[in-house]
Order: C-alpha cells, then structure tokens, then sequence
C-alpha cells in the first residue's frame, strides 16, 4: 500500500515534538543568559496577522513548532520548547507575552523553555533583541480538553469527515457514523477503493503523543476485504485532527471538516 506523502515541512512537524512536563513558570521576560528581563510586556500585540514570523536566524522547536498545524495548547498542560537565536550572540534577546495570565513561559536560550497553559485564550509570545527589532513571534492559542465521551459525540455530529492533508498522489476521507462505526474513503494512485467500514473503540485516558494530548482509537477492519487495514488513529484532545495508521505506519495527518 502506498502511504500518503507529507510535504517536508509538514513531515517535520508531524516528527517534531517534545514530551510534555508539569510545573509552574514565570511568564516574565527572561534574556540569554536565562536571567529575567527588566523589560515589561506589551499591552498590545503590534500587527494584527497571527502569521508566525521567524528571521535573523531564530528557529523554534517543540510544541512552538507544532502549533502550526495542531493549532492548539491544552489547558493544564505544559510543554517542553526550544527557541535558538543565531544571528544576535552580543544581544540580549528579550522574551514577552502580549496578553499575561494564559500562559506562564520559563526557561533560557540554552537548556530551553516550558510553556505552562493556565487558562483558556490567546496570546502572542515576541521574542525581540536588544534594540527592541522583532526577531520571532507566535500566537500562542489555549483550548480546554474534551473528555473521551465529549470526543465521540463531536467526531459524529460535528466533524461530517476528516480530510488527510499534504498528499500529493493520494486522497482519504475519514468519516464516523456512530459511537462505534466509521468508514474511510481511498484513492491510491488512481486506484479507488470506495467506502471501507471499521469499528472502532476510544480509550477513555488522556495521552501525550509527541507534542498532542489526545486519545487512543484502536480500529478493527475485515482483512480479508479490505485494501486499507487501519489499526488505530490518535485524535488530538481538542477533536480538531487525528494521525492514522496501519500496522506498518502512519497513513497521514487528518484535519477535521465541519
């Protein structure tokens, strides 16, 4: 079977990632050398485009990198995360959130950072060097976690299917008809299997997946019928994407439509 083929950034999101942590963290500025910074955070994000932005040699790891395509931090949780600056050694860069009290963002340049979500909302994590010229900025969006019974009624009567993103060749929708029930629909390099059905269970306890706080589906198919033999997919907490997979691999990423 021929598996969908993810673009490089995209590959490199979806194999990107750090195990999440607990604990508590400052949201004050803190500079390179991990001291905190004298510098206060600004009221008021300076553009309105929540477009990530990176130059002058700033680079992001970890759940900063991940966010592009998960969209979402979980509230309660915390994240390890990366922020290399190359191009400004001589400078002090300077780290401030838009909007205080979502997030709480510890750490230095060198051993790295762990976001904590405290509560549901949304901010802007500036990184800037010493002149105060921006050099990386990033919406930082927190969202409250579905329980495992939350994600099965939203995967059926909010989601009508799941579309695999970044394949170039391939086509898969992944659509869930009941609490227990689903089919998927392929296209392999010009092959077209139609519909084909799955059952499907959702473990009930929370899980951290790379950087993806989610839920565990393990799905069953006729092996001797079917073309496609998924055996499990993971839905992100917030019911907004899933990784598929067969025995072999991952088939893709899956973002929800509604």
């Amino acid at each position: 079977m021929k598996k969908i083929i993810l673009g490089p950034l995209m590959l490199s999101l979806v194999l990107a990632g750090c195990a999440g942590q607990t604990g508590s963290a400052s949201s004050q500025p803190v500079d390179s050398t991990g001291q905190l910074s004298s510098s206060s955070s600004s009221s008021q994000p300076e553009f309105v485009s929540t477009s990530h932005y990176s130059g002058k040699g700033v680079s992001v790891s970890g759940i900063l990198s991940d966010l592009s395509f998960i969209g979402y931090a979980i509230q309660g949780q915390s994240y390890r995360c990366g922020i290399k600056v190359d191009n400004v050694p001589s400078a002090t860069a300077e780290i401030d959130l838009s909007v205080p009290g979502i997030v709480t963002f510890e750490g230095d340049f060198t051993n790295g950072f762990t976001l904590s979500c405290l509560k549901v909302g949304g901010t802007i994590l500036t990184v800037r060097d010493s002149t105060g010229f921006m050099l990386y900025r990033a919406p930082i969006n927190v969202k409250a976690a579905l329980s495992a019974s939350e994600l099965a009624d939203h995967i059926v009567n909010d989601v009508r299917y799941y579309d695999a993103v970044g394949s170039f060749y391939d086509s898969y929708q992944l659509t869930f008809i009941s609490a227990t029930a689903g089919y998927i629909k392929a296209t392999e390099s010009g092959n077209d299997y139609g519909s084909l059905a799955f059952t499907y269970d959702i473990d009930e306890q929370l899980q951290l997946s790379q950087d993806m706080y989610g839920y565990e589906l393990t799905i069953l198919m006729d092996d001797s019928r079917s073309p496609l033999l998924l055996t499990s997919a993971f839905a992100y907490a917030t019911g907004d994407i899933m990784n598929v997979y067969t025995k072999d691999g991952i088939v893709g990423l899956f973002a929800g439509v509604l």
